[in-house]
């Protein structure tokens, strides 16, 4: 992905689902298109092994800010859908 919307997320006792849900929605209204990619601090990863939540390939990278999302349309994942 090398453009993507960076989103705060507040709402820390909320499901990571929603969360993911609420940015999604966002990205939707704002840019005209889904996104299909997201990267996120480790710590925020899902305990279990998904790699997909709410249409989104989950992908964790330390350069991203704890409490953070960096959504949005990856090459590979708009290829392969």
């Amino acid at each position: 992905m090398k453009v993507g919307m960076l989103w705060f997320d507040a709402e820390q006792g909320q499901p990571l689902e929603a969360r993911l849900a609420r940015a999604a929605s966002y990205y939707r209204e704002k840019y005209g298109e889904p996104p299909n990619l997201c990267f996120m601090h480790p710590t925020a990863a899902p305990g279990s092994a998904a790699s997909s939540l709410q249409g989104l390939a989950l992908r964790t990278d330390k350069a991203v800010l704890p409490h953070h999302f960096w959504i949005g349309v990856g090459q590979a994942e708009a290829e392969a859908g």
